[in-house]
C-alpha cells in the first residue's frame, strides 16, 4: 500500500493538471 498510494496520487494529479491545461488552452 505504501508504494501503491503515491503512484496513484501522482497519476491522479497529473491527470488533473493535464485537464486544467487542456481547458485553459481552449
Amino acid at each position: 500500500m505504501k508504494v501503491t498510494t503515491p503512484v496513484y496520487l501522482m497519476k491522479l494529479t497529473q491527470r488533473l493538471m493535464n485537464i486544467q491545461i487542456f481547458l485553459r488552452a481552449q
